[in-house]
């Protein structure tokens, strides 16, 4: 296995795959929602809308231009610390991008309707396949857990945790019961997280539309949304299982088998973008006379206010009960820092992630 040219097209392959979606993100919004702020009708296709998003996508390429130099030359010099710095640059200055754009459209903002639509029928929504589906990840995990202790006596006294970017190992441990199951534990953590943002998210979002072609839409793209956790779920699962029966194959982790699994959780990763990218679409374009509400002709946007939305990116609304809103720049949804309960959940992950590290050391 060549030691560059694998993680070249791997790395570099996620950054310019992380720049076509930025590409897109701006377009995929609800027809009054532009770069994160409430826009009058007609607005995104506009001359100055237009301009605002060139300059956006310029700057955003050339980020992730910059990133992926900056992979290859780690790569090039053996310099795996700076690997990481290519695809934070390019988040960076893809988001410092949107910033930019974001205050070109605010002096654009419009009112959004004073009118409030509601569902009167409560929500009888259920996560993709079930809880059997849910569960299918954990069993992977469990069974991994009773193979490593049926086989206790066969993991070595010491195994390696960490390869450099030549593929040989850098790290060791002492076999115990921490180092040992804190990869399965922390793949539980992981997937207990994706399973309680799909059911926060199919239970506790925020509705906006209430006239029935536009809410079928949205709940298509919610139901896509969690069906996209779901498939990840499943593939980390597997790549997480693998990984956590290193200990058995001693420094034999980076096999083929282990690129081949990583690519499969890049893919599915890749098809959910794909999915929720159509839906978005479908959800985005402009109502017909039909779906217009009462009052046709006024800005609806996603029903929150523009000043809850920090930097565009982050929702803080304590008024608000939901838990999961729509993102106004991404695909899915994100949490209302406004709602208590967001802390109180995020305080549980936190620590539940410092546990499973805690166990490695």
């Amino acid at each position: 296995m060549n030691t560059v040219a694998f993680p070249l097209v791997l790395f570099v392959g996620v950054v310019a795959l992380v720049g076509v979606v930025f590409h897109f993100l701006p377009v995929l919004a609800r027809p009054d929602i532009f770069f994160a702020v409430t826009v009058p009708p007609g607005f995104r296709n506009g001359a100055e809308a237009g301009r605002i998003l060139t300059r956006y996508r310029a700057q955003g390429w050339a980020a992730t231009l910059v990133g992926a130099l900056l992979v290859t030359v780690a790569l090039a010099v053996h310099r795996p610390g700076l690997i990481a710095a290519g695809p934070l640059l390019q988040i960076a200055g893809v988001l410092a991008a949107f910033v930019a754009a974001r205050s070109r459209v605010l002096p654009h903002a419009a009112t959004p309707s004073p009118l409030r639509a509601a569902e009167l029928s409560p929500h009888r929504e259920r996560l993709p396949g079930g809880w059997l589906a849910q569960l299918g990840a954990f069993g992977m995990f469990a069974a991994s857990a009773a193979v490593l202790a049926l086989r206790w006596r066969e993991i070595p006294e010491r195994f390696p945790v960490h390869w450099n970017i030549d593929f040989q190992p850098d790290r060791w441990v002492a076999r115990s019961f921490g180092s040992v199951f804190a990869q399965p534990l922390l793949g539980v953590v992981i997937c207990a997280l994706m399973v309680l943002t799909g059911v926060g998210v199919v239970r506790w979002s925020r509705r906006v539309d209430a006239q029935p072609a536009r809410a079928a839409q949205e709940t298509r793209f919610r139901r896509t949304f969690a069906l996209a956790l779901v498939l990840l779920e499943v593939a980390l699962a597997v790549l997480f299982s693998w990984i956590s029966l290193a200990p058995l194959r001693g420094d034999a982790l980076l096999t083929w088998h282990y690129f081949a699994l990583l690519l499969l959780v890049f893919a599915v990763a890749a098809v959910a973008v794909v999915l929720l990218a159509r839906r978005r679409i479908e959800a985005a374009r402009v109502p017909t006379e039909e779906e217009q509400p009462a009052g046709g002709g006024l800005t609806v946007g996603d029903r929150t206010p523009d000043a809850c939305w920090k930097l565009g990116m982050v929702y803080v609304n304590r008024a608000d009960t939901a838990l999961f809103v729509e993102k106004r720049f991404g695909l899915g949804y994100t949490i209302n820092f406004g709602n208590p309960w967001a802390w109180a959940a995020i305080a549980v992950l936190a620590a539940l992630i410092a546990g499973s590290i805690l166990l490695l050391r």
